[in-house]
This record gives structure tokens, C-alpha cells and sequence, in this order.
């Protein structure tokens, strides 16, 4: 028998309007609850109990198409993934043209995201190997993402140098969505949600949505979290519908359920109010299905109880806790690291092939000047060589390939992480896990650039400059 749909009457004044009536949604009551658990088999339950307890003997991955029974998702028997990744962009192809659309555009402006061959694969993985499903899962991650980020950032690189750079600050601030530094007892990450941070009156919806979106790619790009799985812990002792409604909640579902291809194993519930319990949770069980509804877990109670409800699942209470703002920065400080050294390295491998897809006789001015720092970056590795730490050698070839950049920048590039020194703090108090202040590392740095400058004049007559 089908959930029935219950529609709530009540309107809900929000801080930041005058009063707004929230749409009537579906919600699973606990008389549907009763009649679902009376039907589960025990294969089920058992599947369920092993996803919540980390004691799942499988590791999220399906079985690769090539040992798959004709039968199976459509394709044939021996299909390769490669004739699999065919037909589902031949699906793509014979999509609507309103659902293929963002797709379409992403192939134009974004050729290396849209065809990443390993995006592709997920989908195809995410749904057993079923080219028309992977499609549909595809081009609605490409819908969403324009209807989140807007047409002018949707296509650009999905890291905080592109289409987050203007949300760095506010992510700081808010810390909603974040990795914990720990996992559970049985290695799997967990993703924390603390949605007393979601507070309309401070917070926008779209920037929200940014933020988890953000998250999601990052967590998406963990091995792990294909095979072991993930573990979603969400916080809510003060939810109101000023910070979150069940709308709101269920978009977080569907980005979390729909978009990407991680395997969520289990979510748990920690200290819902009131408010959560009678207008956000009913609606967010009819949400996540029959599958994921056996692998919600509610943690009520005093903070001893509660602690000692998720110890029986492997999960520090403390861990759940919000940490500190200092390993949210932390993070953040890394992957602009991290995206920064890969983007310049994309864009130096980009310029290296084209340079070499040219002609001598046609290699312009400006080729020619390239080819003077393509020289500087051999001489880079000869004179930071003896040094022996390639982050410094990468930061003295960032500075060079962009003289303009500062030299916390450049440091940064090359992989040392510090956060970015406050108006009024020295470089000279700001250090990094080596214990070596920022001041130290600029001054190696320029160090580095005048020995590189020397063997220029040396080498090049003196015609080049850094």
C-alpha cells in the first residue's frame, strides 16, 4: 500500500518576509512506518543492519558489464564499458531536447567536464550499468547545476578558483556542509550537516545550495566514497522553518540521492526538535524511499544518550559536534592549494601541446617569449634541485609563468599551506605544519627567483626578465 499524502495547513511566518505558506507535501506517517517494517524481508533487514553497522561485505561497487547476463540493464552480453559509455551518450542524444539542453550547452563551453570519462563512468555505475538511466542522471546533474550556479559560472571548473570564487568567505563563515576529520569505526567518511547554521535570515537558499553542491564534488572525488560508502550525520537541536523547511530539505536529498555517485550507507538524525520532527522529517522519509527509509536512525534523548545511541553505530558524539573553525579553514586552505597546483599544471600541459602542434616559422612574438619561459622552468628544476622540496620548485615556476601573482599565491601553488595572514598580522607570526613561518618561505622564494635570474643573464644574454 502506497504512503498516503498528508497535507499540512498551517502557515509559517519566516523571519526574513512577512509570512509565506509552505506547499503541501507528501510525508510518511507512522502508521505507513508500522505497515512498511511488517513487509520487509529478512534479506533486507539484514542488508540494512550491515549498512548501519559498517559491517556490509560488499564495497558499493556493481558488477562491471562484461560479466553481466544479457538480460541485464539492456545491454548485451560481454558488453565493454566502453560500448556501455556509447550507448548511454547515444541516450543522451535521444533525450528531449529541454532535459539535454544544459548538457548540450556543458559540451560546448565545457568539453573537458562534460566528457570526463570517469563522471560518465559513475553514472553508469550509480545505475547498474543501465544506459538510459545514466543518461537521465547525467543530464539532470547538468540542469541542476545551471539552475544553482547560473548560466555565467555553471560551465566554469566546480573548485573555488571558478565557479565558487565568490563564495569562499561565506563558506568560512557558515561552515554547514563539511567532511569530519575523522571517519567511523569502519573507515567510511562522514559528511556532517549542521543545519542550526542554516539560517535563512542570514544565509540565502542559492548560497546554501552552492556550498553543499561544493561539498558533494569534493566528496564525490573520493575513491572511498564509491566503495566503503558514506555516513551522514545531520545536527539539528534548533531547526525552525526559519532555517530550514521541508522543501528546502528535500533538495538537499535529491542533490545528495540523484546527482552524484557516491553510496550513502546510512543517515543519522541527531537531536531533532520538535519543529524537525512534525514538519521536516515526515516529509524527508517519503522522500528517500523504501531502501534509504531502513537506513535512517533518529538519535533522541540528553547528550549521554545520545552519545551512547551512536557508539552502538561506530560514530563519536564529540566527532559530530561542530569543530572547530580552524579545521573548516584548514580545508579550505587545502583544496585552494590543491585546485590551484592542478589548474596550472592543466594550463601548462594545454600550452606545452599547443606549442608543440606549431610550426617554427609560424611561432609568433608571444610564442617566442613562452619558449624563453619554458627554458626558465628547466632552469627552475636546475637551480631548486639541490634544495630538495618540489613545492618550492613549483612555486618559483607559478611565479615565473605570472609574475603579477603575489607571492603568497605562488607559495600556495606550490603546494604550502598557510592561511591567508589577516590586515595587521606579520607574515612572520603565520606558520604551517613544518613550523616554518610565511616570511621564511617568501624569502626562499625570492631567493630562488634571483638565482634563476642569474642563470638567465648567464644562458640568455640578459634579454630575459622574471
Amino acid at each position: 500500500r502506497a504512503p498516503r499524502r498528508h497535507h499540512h495547513h498551517h502557515n509559517y511566518h519566516y523571519t526574513m518576509m512577512a509570512a509565506a505558506v509552505l506547499d503541501p507535501l507528501p510525508v510518511f506517517t507512522a502508521a505507513d512506518e508500522a505497515r512498511e517494517k511488517a513487509s520487509l524481508t529478512p534479506s533486507e533487514v539484514i542488508e540494512a543492519e550491515c549498512d548501519l553497522r559498517g559491517l556490509s561485505s560488499d564495497n558499493g561497487e556493481s558488477t562491471p558489464p562484461s560479466d553481466l547476463p544479457s538480460s541485464f540493464g539492456g545491454g548485451s552480453s560481454g558488453a565493454s564499458l566502453n560500448e556501455q559509455l556509447s550507448q548511454m551518450l547515444e541516450e543522451l542524444v535521444a533525450l528531449p531536447g529541454e532535459e539535454k539542453a544544459a548538457y548540450l550547452r556543458a559540451v560546448i563551453r565545457c568539453p573537458d567536464q562534460a566528457n570526463d570519462r570517469s563522471r560518465q563512468s559513475d553514472a553508469l555505475r550509480r545505475e547498474e550499468y543501465d544506459a538510459k538511466r545514466a543518461a537521465k542522471r547525467i543530464a539532470k546533474y547538468w540542469e541542476e547545476r545551471v539552475l544553482i550556479f547560473g548560466d555565467a559560472k555553471a560551465y566554469l571548473p566546480m573548485t573555488l578558483h571558478g565557479a565558487l570564487s565568490d563564495e569562499v568567505a561565506s563558506m568560512l563563515e557558515y561552515r554547514i556542509d563539511r567532511f569530519l576529520a575523522n571517519k567511523d569505526i569502519s573507515g567510511r567518511i562522514i559528511l556532517c550537516c549542521d543545519l542550526a547554521r542554516a539560517d535563512s535570515t542570514t544565509i540565502k537558499m542559492d548560497e546554501e545550495a552552492r556550498h553543499l553542491w561544493y561539498v558533494l564534488e569534493c566528496l564525490s572525488q573520493e575513491v572511498s566514497s564509491r566503495t566503503t560508502g558514506v555516513i551522514i550525520v545531520v545536527n539539528c537541536p534548533d531547526v525552525s522553518v526559519s532555517k530550514i523547511t521541508p522543501s528546502v530539505a528535500l533538495k538537499r536529498i535529491r542533490y545528495v540521492l540523484g546527482m552524484f555517485p557516491f553510496r550513502i550507507r546510512a543517515i543519522h538524525v541527531v537531536q531533532p526538535n520538535e519543529c524537525a520532527l512534525q514538519t521536516v522529517i515526515p516529509a524527508v522519509k517519503y522522500a528517500l524511499g523504501r531502501k534509504m527509509r531502513q537506513r535512517l536512525v533518529i538519535h533522541q534523548g540528553s547528550d549521554e544518550e545520545v552519545t551512547s545511541s551512536m557508539a552502538q553505530f561506530g560514530l563519536n558524539r564529540n566527532d559530530a559536534k561542530c569543530e572547530k573553525e580552524t579545521i573548516f579553514k584548514s580545508w579550505i586552505h587545502q583544496r585552494l592549494a590543491k585546485e590551484y597546483a592542478e589548474s596550472y599544471i592543466a594550463r601548462q600541459n594545454a600550452a606545452t601541446h599547443v606549442d608543440q602542434g606549431r610550426s617554427q616559422a609560424a611561432i609568433s612574438a608571444k610564442a617566442r617569449k613562452y619558449k624563453t619561459k619554458k627554458m626558465l622552468m628547466s632552469i627552475v628544476g636546475q637551480a631548486t634541485a639541490p634544495r630538495g622540496d618540489s613545492r618550492m620548485t613549483r612555486a618559483v615556476q607559478a611565479r615565473i609563468r605570472n609574475p603579477k601573482i603575489s607571492s603568497y599565491d605562488a607559495l600556495t601553488a606550490g603546494g604550502f599551506v598557510y592561511p591567508r595572514p589577516e590586515r595587521g598580522v606579520s607574515p612572520m607570526d603565520v606558520y604551517d605544519a613544518d613550523n616554518v613561518s610565511l616570511q621564511q618561505r617568501k624569502n626562499q622564494l625570492s631567493r630562488r627567483i634571483r638565482q634563476v635570474r642569474d642563470a638567465v643573464a648567464t644562458m640568455n644574454d640578459g634579454n630575459s626578465s622574471i
